[in-house]
């Protein structure tokens, strides 16, 4: 798995130098309490405050990863993603990003630079600077291929849930289409892996 680094003050396991496994592409899925249509605006239910699971577990309430919507006074909106660099490990990283909403889609570009300062948690609590840059460093070259392509997602009306169809402009890339739904911050949902 690489090397170990401890993290000491915050948790007495040791946290892994994890391989390349973070994906910031969107996916998504709506909560039965709201409707499936998608209408011409995707981030409406975030201006009432709610966060996109993605791939949910409803019986662990796990999601692969959050996505939060900050929307500044003069409209402009920021993602803050919440996601799991190894899907075994307890580890989580933060990333603010600028996004807008072109045509129904939601776009936005991410570089090292915002990487470099994301939030780094183990076991849900802060991973202290000096010892997270490293790691943050690990998933930015990991990361490199991506920076400075745009990342638009459309969101989908598909068998009763949402769908997000992402899309990376300038790369041959393909995204699988992901449910997500939207759920209260404070419903219980949050990142973690899952048993089994």
């Amino acid at each position: 798995m690489g090397c170990m680094v401890g993290l000491h003050g915050t948790h007495d396991a040791m946290l892994p130098l994890f391989p390349v496994g973070l994906m910031l592409a969107t996916t998504l899925t709506v909560d039965k309490s709201i409707a499936d249509e998608v209408g011409p605006d995707p981030l409406a239910p975030a201006r009432s405050g709610l966060v996109q699971c993605y791939d949910p577990d409803p019986a662990s309430h796990t999601c692969r990863l959050i996505a939060a919507y900050r929307r500044a006074s003069d409209g402009a909106w920021t993602k803050i993603a919440t996601v799991m660099p190894d899907p075994v490990q307890p580890l989580t990283v933060d990333i603010e990003t600028p996004v807008a909403v072109r045509a129904g889609e939601v776009c936005g570009t991410f570089d090292r630079d915002q990487v470099m300062a994301a939030k780094l948690s183990f076991y849900e609590r802060q991973v202290p600077a000096d010892h997270a840059l490293p790691l943050l460093a690990q998933i930015a070259d990991a990361m490199a291929g991506a920076f400075g392509h745009e990342i638009c997602t459309r969101f989908v009306a598909q068998n009763g849930a949402l769908v997000a169809r992402p899309h990376m402009t300038g790369l041959a890339t393909h995204f699988p289409d992901q449910r997500v739904i939207w759920v209260r911050p404070d419903g219980g949902y949050r990142v973690a892996p899952r048993n089994g």
